[in-house]
């Protein structure tokens, strides 16, 4: 009997299915489109079929393979004012604990902490090296951390006869 087509969906199948059924589908009242790279964020704002508000927040990540990973996430009218105060406090707390925040803390000990490299500060290094100056003493010197200089001496491959300087 072929007019009974039964399907089984697992639990995630099922929401998903429900989520885009008829009710959620509405057509967007306001949408606004967020590109990142190779990711999207869909910001839309819609009314169901029974007028209540919803947000669906879609983000949308090309794969290596051409594929696209798809998530969804739907705030009602009712959670609005909760989810936006959620979402500030997160974006404080991103500021104060990301990465400009590790940066800062790091400059207040070492000045040139995360900076780019210069030319100068290569030769400064490389005769401090071969004058066989302490990693501590050359770390003060130039206003970095001790594993940045031995990081960096180790990029700049200079001769290990002066390996007591690593020391």
């Amino acid at each position: 009997m072929e007019f009974l087509n039964v399907e089984h969906l697992s639990i995630d199948s099922f929401i998903s299915n429900f989520l885009n059924s008829k009710n959620m589908q509405a057509k967007p009242l306001h949408t606004e489109l967020i590109r990142s790279g190779n990711r999207s964020f869909f910001f839309d704002i819609k009314q169901s079929e029974k007028g209540n508000a919803y947000l669906t927040i879609n983000i949308t990540q090309k794969q290596e393979d051409g594929t696209y990973n798809r998530d969804k996430i739907t705030v009602m009218e009712h959670e609005m004012v909760k989810f936006g105060e959620g979402m500030m406090r997160a974006m404080i707390n991103f500021r104060q604990t990301g990465r400009e925040a590790i940066i800062e803390t790091a400059r207040e000990k070492y000045p040139n902490a995360f900076s780019p490299w210069t030319k100068a500060e290569d030769k400064t290094l490389t005769d401090f090296y071969v004058q066989e100056l302490e990693i501590i003493e050359i770390a003060q010197e130039l206003g970095r951390n001790e594993n940045a200089i031995k990081a960096r001496i180790e990029k700049l491959k200079l001769d290990p006869k002066y390996a007591t300087a690593t020391a």
